[in-house]
């Protein structure tokens, strides 16, 4: 099996949706703030990994 690693951004939505809004009302789409805060996690991941400074 490839060792390839992933980010589940699951616990970071879950953490942070009580506070605002992250995914429109009727819909399964990110907001703008959801973008972000996938932004953010993707980034300290990639970092984390070594793929970028």
């Amino acid at each position: 099996m490839e060792k390839i690693p992933i980010l589940d951004l699951y616990p970071y939505f879950k953490e942070r949706g009580h506070k605002v809004s992250l995914f429109f009302k009727h819909d399964v789409h990110w907001t703008k703030e959801g973008h972000q805060l996938a932004a953010e996690e993707v980034l300290k991941f990639l970092r984390s990994k070594g793929y970028v400074e």
